[in-house]
């Protein structure tokens, strides 16, 4: 069985490019108190990177759907792996 290498239910014509997940992050509220540091943001990415529900291609979370490099900038945010969160470990390992 292959692996897919994108979101199945989105088309070429919705594929979001780095400079799309770019403009998002530039906006003012991941640069106020609702984001986190770039320390622990640079952490979840990492936990994220490592993890094999990733799909690599697009930063896609196989779990929630996500764009990791949004969801991880949000402080309000945790990590979605129901079998628990792969977030906590990396910060608290990095601290």
């Amino acid at each position: 069985m292959s692996t897919p290498k994108g979101c199945r239910s989105c088309s070429d014509a919705y594929k979001v490019t780095q400079e799309g997940i770019a403009r998002v992050l530039a906006a003012p509220v991941f640069r106020s108190e609702a984001a986190v540091p770039d320390d622990v943001y640079e952490r979840r990415l990492a936990a994220c990177d490592a993890c094999p529900q990733l799909i690599e291609s697009s930063m896609t979370c196989k779990i929630c759907g996500c764009f990791v490099q949004v969801r991880a900038k949000l402080r309000a945010n945790d990590c979605p792996n129901p079998a628990g969160t792969r977030w906590q470990q990396a910060v608290a390992e990095a601290g």
